[in-house]
């Protein structure tokens, strides 16, 4: 993965990782009930001085109910999706408000306990509060900045009614109130407000001296794609940014099979970048495509590749498959290889040969994208070596770790291991063989577990000396021990070649909250046991109905727009930038003013 998917991953986790609705529920009545005791102490302390000081206190009171309320009503009835607004989101929004309402009773308690003037520090705590919503709001919004305003404006008038109402009780005098003490706290509450849209203002003029767009639209993109599950508004902002390569696709129809014919494709560029944004559901798409159209099903591999071959849109994700509908002139292979394995250190490369076209898939210990460079290296050394083709997949296979890219080392490895393969597969024979094919959808191991919709699928083929069976899971990576186990079971119980692989699905990520953004497939041990009971079913089916069958193999050559090492760099620089900035104008700026309007709080006690 990337460095700019690895940034991506941590925004994931601080803006979409909020916990459960019943965490945030139970979060934000621990802390309105601490708020509540807090208050109430203050109540009976200030009836000690010779006051009941219940307007503020019942004023700060309300602020977190009344705003908890005002964003259901609002929110969701704004110009945005009401999923994005759930009631979980909103909790741990207004989690924030809370505690911004409980350090503000805490840090005034001195002024309230002793019935001082408490308009300046309600100005000051609802200040915080609307200026803090005023950011949000307008990151996820699509409303322009003044309607924002405007509508928060609304949220102080019911605020400060509330407070003049009980402050005037019972004559309600309007006389009564000395407009000089209004200068303080109309400036309080004018300061925060005026920086929280400078604070906007100043992101967005910063971000978009990068990519010519503004950080918030990112922002909206991501919010749309990975909460609403729509990628056309993040579409439309990468894809200007996209360049313009050469790729191609391998792809190989088995004609007879007991059901139905099994085309596999290997394409040449990466699924991503984002769970369904442009092709990170590539194989569920070309799976829908190709079983309704031509009634194939349909077998998607992972090619060494990585998100700077993103392709940016759906509209470019239909040109390749229209190249890929092309069955004619196949190069046809009447035999097939058993699989041929080769282990080196942390590293490992099967091939399987068909008739003059070699298959290899590269393999390691721990796995990441395979650079696409390796694909020219290990084609260089097949055709010095006469082979007539060669199609590379990077099986992708194996993960634990949060953070991990493969090493140039490692990848060095890989490429000679192939070589050697190649080298020592010229006097591998091949045969006729017996074909079959099945699809598994594992029941209760979903797109959260990680699975993407085109389930499991197993190939298998038995030649006059063994049978061999090709693995493949719908999923971004696999747990090591449930690919161990995979192969140990295949081979012991079944007596049979084995290759396990994934095709990197994007579709599983950004579906579950937690850090990584997606889950390894088989990493519960439920799971892990439940997929390995399917997989035994399946393969015995698989091996029980097979028939004589060839190979049609094509190899497609086009031209396709992807992200690019430049698009990446840009937004990762966006992030990075806007990120500086957003914590620059936080320390140097919005707290000392914090610090400040509470020290002139104080000033007017000692006036």
């Amino acid at each position: 993965m990337s460095s700019v998917t690895d940034q991506l991953a941590e925004y994931y986790k601080k803006l979409f990782t909020l916990g459960s609705l019943r965490r945030n529920l139970y979060i934000f009545t621990g802390l309105y009930s601490a708020l509540i005791l807090y208050l109430y102490v203050i109540l009976n302390i200030s009836v000690v001085y010779g006051g009941s000081f219940t307007s503020p206190i019942i004023t700060l009171l309300i602020i977190p109910g009344l705003s908890l309320f005002l964003d259901y009503v609002f929110m969701r009835n704004n110009d945005r999706d009401k999923r994005l607004y759930s009631l979980r989101r909103l909790l741990a929004l207004n989690n924030i408000i809370t505690l911004i309402t409980l350090f503000s009773a805490i840090i005034f308690t001195p002024l309230m306990v002793s019935n001082m003037d408490s308009l300046p520090m309600v100005h000051l705590t609802i200040g915080a509060v609307i200026g803090f919503k005023l950011v949000i709001l307008y990151s996820t919004a699509y409303s322009r900045l003044p309607y924002l305003v405007g509508n928060l404006a609304s949220l102080y008038f019911i605020y400060i009614a509330v407070y003049l109402i009980l402050y005037l009780y019972p004559s309600y005098d309007l006389t009564s109130i000395d407009l000089n003490s209004m200068i303080l706290p109309i400036y309080l509450i004018s300061s925060l407000l005026i920086f929280s849209v400078g604070y906007i203002t100043y992101i967005s003029r910063v971000s978009k001296k990068v990519t010519g767009v503004s950080v918030f639209s990112y922002l909206k993109g991501f919010i749309d794609s990975w909460v609403l599950n729509d990628p056309n508004y993040l579409e439309k902002l990468i894809s200007p940014k996209s360049i313009t390569v050469k790729s191609e696709a391998d792809y190989i129809v088995v004609p007879d099979l007991p059901m139905f014919p099994l085309l596999m494709v290997v394409p040449y560029f990466h699924f991503g970048p984002f769970r369904n944004v442009g092709s990170s559901d590539y194989p569920a798409i070309l799976s829908r495509y190709f079983f309704n159209k031509e009634g194939l099903e349909t077998m998607v591999f992972h090619s060494p590749s990585t998100h700077t071959l993103d392709i940016p849109n759906k509209d470019e994700v239909g040109k390749t498959i229209k190249f890929i509908d092309d069955f004619s002139s196949p190069y046809i292979a009447n035999t097939l290889s058993n699989i041929m394995s080769l282990r080196g250190d942390k590293v490992a490369t099967h091939l399987v040969k068909a008739d003059g076209v070699a298959f290899i898939f590269l393999e390691a210990e721990e796995m990441e994208d395979v650079p696409p460079r390796v694909v020219r290296e290990i084609r260089s050394e097949a055709r010095e070596l006469g082979y007539r083709h060669v199609v590379v997949i990077d099986s992708h296979n194996a993960l634990t770790r949060i953070r991990y890219r493969l090493s140039e080392d490692q990848v060095d490895s890989m490429v000679a291991l192939a070589k050697k393969i190649l080298r020592e597969g010229l006097t591998l024979e091949t045969y006729p063989f017996r074909a079959g094919f099945v699809k598994i959808n594992l029941p209760g191991i979903d797109i959260e577990s990680g699975l993407g919709s085109s389930g499991v699928s197993i190939f298998a083929w038995e030649t006059l000396t063994s049978k061999n069976v090709i693995i493949n899971f719908d999923s971004n990576n696999l747990s090591p021990v449930l690919r161990g186990i995979i192969y140990k079971v295949v081979r012991d119980e079944f007596g049979a070649n084995v290759i396990v692989t994934t095709n990197d699905t994007h579709e599983v990520s950004a579906v579950p909250l937690n850090i990584r953004g997606y889950n390894i497939l088989g990493e519960r041990r439920d799971e892990a046991n439940l997929i390995i009971h399917y997989i035994r079913i399946g393969l015995r089916k698989c091996l029980e109905n097979m028939k004589e069958s060839d190979l049609l193999i094509y190899n497609k050559e086009f031209t396709v727009n992807v992200l690019g090492m430049d698009a990446l760099e840009r937004l990762n620089e966006v992030l990075r930038v806007s990120y500086s900035a957003a914590k620059n104008m936080l320390f140097k700026l919005a707290l000392p003013l914090m610090f400040i309007n509470i020290f002139l709080v104080y000033l007017t006690m000692l006036i």
